[in-house]
């Protein structure tokens, strides 16, 4: 038996691939702190997806054991921010904001 096979958690990436991707973006903020956390193994309570309405902040950070944001990034559910030049410029213009000195990546999850 693998290991994947006798862990108590269930497969990220099947979990996500599952969702039907119909509700409001922000409602998929607890699948995508979950999705984080399992697929990378790392603590979910330092994957911090942001609830407020409004602008300011990114959609979700991993924090470094200080606090520090080191992946910032972006949930969207329509790819085409990816796969449209144009509209994948225009998304990174809008989100680099959140880029700090201790930022090392930057995630657009679609």
């Amino acid at each position: 038996m693998s290991r994947r096979a006798s862990s108590p958690f269930p497969d990220p990436l099947a979990s996500w691939l599952a969702l039907d991707f119909t509700r409001p973006e922000r409602s998929y903020n607890p699948e995508i702190q979950g999705f984080l956390s399992g697929l990378l193994g790392y603590p979910r309570e330092r994957v911090v997806v942001e609830d407020r309405h409004g602008g300011g902040y990114p959609d979700f950070l991993l924090r470094t054991r200080e606090g520090d944001p080191w992946v910032v990034g972006e949930f969207k559910l329509d790819d085409g921010f990816l796969l449209d030049p144009r509209r994948a410029e225009s998304l990174w213009e809008a989100k680099k904001k959140y880029v700090t000195g201790t930022t090392r990546y930057v995630l657009f999850l679609m």
